[in-house]
């Protein structure tokens, strides 16, 4: 199941709301006000996630109130009956995910441009040299010398300065390719995007852009049971709910396929032994 809603609770992307319109002769600051003054009653969304005109039709919106600004303030009232667009179905509190616990703290949203290069994403929960991510890096490498685009992203952390020196030293990583965090900032994507993830919790902010997107499925880089991390509780219950997307796996032993099998539907695995 997708999320059809922000998951950082951002329904005014300028970065968004610019490209998509063209206004590029309009100051980054003023961009929300031509939203309210001028954007809506020309029926333009001020995000991926927010419909002016359903919006408007649907919860019979007068044209003297904005219908973003109507949304957020019933949001600030705890009313959750209200959707932002057309496809989201069942619409989650904030408290959901941006909580206290760092898997699921999205701080800022992936932004599908139509003239925006493709790439091949790597996901990982932050830049460390760690084993799990070293094998992120190598496969990266791999893909750039077979003339891809390739993107590594830090999900949850902040780039520390000194990681592409080091990084360049320990795995002979390429320069060339692009290191980027969705902790710091919205990143841009294109609308063909690729997505390769590594823990569970890097899968998780798929929910809220694959729909959007050409290519629904993603890669998994499956290196342990996680399931095992969490106890029967809520987050236990996201990460069973990652594991049951539909996905490609790469899964690093027979005898953790085997048991991933017994507990998880696996959609489509490709079995690589490292």
């Amino acid at each position: 199941m997708f999320y059809f809603q922000s998951p950082s609770s951002n329904y005014f992307n300028k970065i968004w709301y610019k490209n998509t319109y063209e206004l590029f002769d309009i100051d980054d600051n003023d961009l929300m006000s031509h939203y309210f003054n001028i954007g809506s009653k020309l029926n333009y969304n001020p995000s991926l996630y927010f419909n002016t005109v359903w919006y408007k039709n649907t919860y019979n919106i007068p044209d003297y109130i904005n219908p973003l600004e109507h949304f957020c303030a019933q949001l600030a009232k705890k009313n959750n009956n209200l959707k932002p667009n057309e496809q989201c179905k069942f619409f989650i509190t904030n408290g959901y995910w941006n909580s206290d616990c760092v898997y699921v703290n999205i701080k800022n949203d992936f932004i599908p441009l139509k003239k925006e290069k493709k790439r091949i994403n790597l996901l990982l929960p932050a830049l460390s040299f760690s084993a799990g991510p070293q094998t992120i890096y190598i496969f990266a490498n791999l893909l750039y010398e077979n003339n891809y685009n390739v993107r590594i992203i830090s999900v949850y952390a902040p780039i520390n300065n000194n990681f592409r020196e080091t990084i360049l030293d320990k795995v002979k990583f390429n320069n060339n390719i692009e290191i980027e965090s969705l902790y710091s900032n919205d990143i841009k994507i294109s609308y063909d995007d690729i997505f390769i993830a590594s823990a569970w919790w890097t899968v998780f902010p798929l929910k809220f852009i694959l729909g959007y997107l050409t290519n629904k499925k993603f890669f998994w880089f499956i290196q342990e049971n996680e399931l095992l991390l969490h106890c029967a509780d809520e987050t236990y219950a996201k990460a069973i709910e990652c594991y049951n997307m539909n996905y490609y796996s790469f899964i690093n032993t027979s005898i953790l396929f085997d048991d991933l099998k017994k507990i998880i539907f696996l959609n489509l695995v490709i079995m690589t032994i490292f």
